[in-house]
């Protein structure tokens, strides 16, 4: 079966299953840019760019995604959460970014 060679994203560092497509994000320096792919003929059907909330709270460097209860949970490098939820087109941020803990450790 074809299969497309690339998609436009560059450097995505996380992928997840979300509604029977692949949603792939940016490494750090992308500004939360995704993109949407066919599993199966690796077609790309959708670009964006995933809203990440306060820039002084945490970076765009998505490192991980995870499809949880219909929608997509991202992690930083350092650690910080975001959740997203489909819109009509493309995502809204619902939660995060937040820390899974306390920051403030002695």
């Amino acid at each position: 079966m074809p299969f497309e060679p690339s998609t436009p994203l560059g450097e995505a560092s996380g992928a997840a299953l979300l509604d029977g497509k692949l949603v792939a994000a940016g490494d750090s320096g992308q500004h939360g840019a995704y993109a949407i792919i066919d599993p199966d003929s690796g077609k790309t059907l959708e670009q964006g760019t995933l809203p990440l909330g306060d820039p002084a709270t945490a970076s765009d460097d998505l490192e991980g995604l995870s499809p949880w209860m219909g929608k997509l949970v991202g992690i930083s490098s350092a650690g910080w959460i975001r959740v997203w939820q489909r819109t009509d087109k493309g995502f809204g941020l619902v939660d995060g970014p937040y820390a899974p803990g306390p920051i403030d450790l002695p």
